[in-house]
């Protein structure tokens, strides 16, 4: 992508080396964009939100966030680069309570931001913690709730979040994943279409539905993409695969046809695969996908010239 586009690669390397905050923070800390080996962040709602007006973090939904880097990391730096950003934002009163909660057990640190100063609209009602773990060749950084960071520096937290987490690619760098009540299907918008037996059965497989993840793995010369779909028993997987390949059938058989639409090449590409309850979908993300799917954000390759 750097080589195909190398004005958005000087964007965003301006963005590193020129960009106030970003290199005061690389300064700091000594973390750079490139150390970052995988990234995931998971989220889960909690059953009864689609009811709540103002969902809360906490008591309607939470997340884990982590992230793996090469080398060790100075965890002192980045909890001082923290500080200090909260003693702008809240004062040095807010900064001395947090800092008062920082603890140190050998190569693991943590500190706390309590709900007190998270919560000044109404909109958090759990602390958060950060997590520290300093490692000789890789470090992690944690934060989300203090019980499930607890649980993840301590080595003694589920091995699988969600369902799906267990199931997607392996390889993966970023994950996002979500539970689904199954009340959330009763809406009327919903609701099967007789008129349409492709919608229809769309609708009610919909029903099936419990979990909804997409990964993403940044691979040497593309980028492998993976969403996967968690449902309540085999039969409902099975319904769910049979009308997304169908409707993938029929847009590369369209595809082939003369007089049809062109389509983005990406669609040939696509596979789906229904296993026990899950559904996949993968498609590899080739460079020279960027020409078909990018030209609407104006971004030309090595071989044009802005004039």
């Amino acid at each position: 992508v750097e080589k195909k586009y190398p004005t958005l690669a000087a964007d965003l390397n301006q963005f590193e080396t020129e960009d106030e905050e970003m290199v005061r923070f690389q300064k700091l800390t000594g973390i750079k964009a490139e150390d970052i080996l995988a990234f995931e962040l998971n989220a889960e709602a909690f059953e009864g939100i689609e009811e709540k007006e103002n969902p809360k973090l906490g008591s309607d939904f939470d997340f884990f966030l982590t992230a793996k880097l090469k080398g060790k990391i100075n965890s002192k730096a980045l909890i001082s680069y923290i500080l200090e950003k909260l003693e702008k934002e809240e004062g040095l009163e807010a900064r001395e309570k947090v800092e008062k909660s920082r603890v140190v057990r050998g190569n693991v640190s943590t500190i706390l931001l309590p709900v007190d100063i998270l919560n000044p609209k109404n909109e958090v009602d759990t602390d958060l913690l950060f997590g520290f773990v300093e490692g000789k060749k890789n470090s992690r950084v944690m934060f989300g709730p203090p019980k499930q960071v607890e649980e993840a520096l301590s080595g003694t937290e589920k091995k699988v979040f969600m369902k799906i987490l267990d199931s997607m690619a392996p390889n993966r760098q970023l994950t996002f994943a979500i539970k689904i009540d199954p009340n959330f299907w009763n809406r009327p918008e919903f609701s099967a279409n007789q008129q349409n037996p492709l919608l229809a059965g769309f609708s009610n497989s919909m029903k099936g539905i419990r979990e909804i993840g997409l990964s993403l793995s940044f691979l040497d010369e593309s980028l492998g993409v993976e969403v996967c779909v968690h449902c309540q028993d085999t039969q409902s997987a099975l319904g769910l695969w049979t009308v997304a390949q169908g409707g993938l059938g029929m847009a590369q058989i369209s595809m082939n046809q003369e007089s049809g639409p062109q389509l983005p090449e990406i669609l040939t590409r696509i596979k789906t695969e229904a296993i026990e309850k899950n559904v996949f979908v993968r498609v590899e993300v080739l460079p020279s996908d960027l020409d078909e799917l990018v030209p609407s954000f104006n971004v030309p390759p090595s071989n044009q010239r802005n004039i």
